[in-house]
């Protein structure tokens, strides 16, 4: 198997340090036989650009796609779809560094010609309008974020599938967007409509889960609801004692998650016993870590 190939599947099963190493060990041989502008040449390196995105080596990740992209805009050609999902890489790595008016200008510039190259349905295209609308989010352009959402969702579901999980936290993303606007009931719906294909799909410890979790809590919460955000609540720490463990950080995330709720109800010794329990069971795992490290 070429080493490319190897890399690409390392990284597909989430093994980036592996990817790296072996994207790191041909790079500079294929700069020597195919040149440094071969498009061989540059999906490589924009590989290794994405591993280190995923290891949250966002400089170096940025530095790997600037290294690319105009020699890939010259010799692929800027509708390209690896151009623009080299665009795409950039837009995430600026985005996690609150670079957000950067990333939303590569978006704008990216999109039209992404829908005249790819199509406007394409699953591509669609996560772009979904990244573009986050964006948007971010810099507090509401009303535009939950129209951009709006015009992919319903092509993600028929493209990518219901419960796909790019069509889950799009919903999901929607269903935030509704929130910061007030539109508390609609929020809450479209947040129901994902959980559960969520939990399927993604898993109960998927960060996409829990963030939906807390958003459905807020959005109940507001409205005064907080019986049903702690049953919620119990719940998911009941099924994440049985599937990861009653120690394990995301059983804890929810713990303290219900200990708030605890305290929005006026229950402060129920709240006071439980953010003891957490706190104390968050030290023993972090004494254990440093032991660990140590030996």
């Amino acid at each position: 198997m070429a080493i490319g190939s190897l890399a690409l599947m390392r990284g597909q099963q989430g093994r980036w340090k592996e990817s790296e190493e072996l994207l790191l060990e041909t790079l500079e041989p294929m700069k020597r036989t195919l040149g440094p502008e071969h498009p061989q040449t540059l999906m490589a390196i924009e590989g290794l650009a994405w591993t280190h995105a995923q290891q949250g080596k966002l400089k170096e990740s940025e530095e790997m796609t600037m290294q690319a992209l105009e020699p890939m805009k010259k010799t692929l050609g800027p509708e390209h779809p690896q151009t623009l999902m080299a665009i795409g890489n950039l837009v995430l790595v600026r985005g996690q560094q609150g670079r957000w008016k950067e990333s939303e200008e590569l978006l704008v510039e990216a999109l039209e010609p992404m829908k005249r190259t790819l199509g406007p349905e394409h699953p591509q295209t669609l996560i772009t309008i979904g990244s573009l609308a986050l964006v948007c989010g971010q810099q507090g352009k509401l009303r535009e974020s939950e129209e951009l959402l709006l015009e992919a969702l319903e092509p993600m579901k028929r493209t990518l599938g219901p419960e796909h999980p790019q069509t889950l936290i799009t919903i999901g993303s929607l269903a935030w967007t509704r929130g910061q606007q007030g539109k508390l009931r609609e929020s809450e719906e479209l947040l129901l409509e994902a959980l559960e294909p969520m939990k399927r799909t993604l898993g109960l410890e998927h960060p996409q889960t829990l963030i939906t979790i807390g958003n459905l809590v807020f959005v109940r919460g507001q409205q005064g609801k907080l019986k049903e955000s702690e049953q919620l609540v119990v719940q998911s720490v009941e099924e994440m004692k049985e599937t990861l463990g009653p120690e394990h950080s995301t059983t804890l995330k929810l713990m303290g998650l219900l200990a708030w709720i605890y305290l929005r109800q006026g229950r402060l010794k129920g709240f006071l016993k439980l953010s003891s329990l957490v706190l104390g069971l968050q030290l023993k795992q972090t004494l254990r870590r440093l032991f660990w490290s140590s030996v």
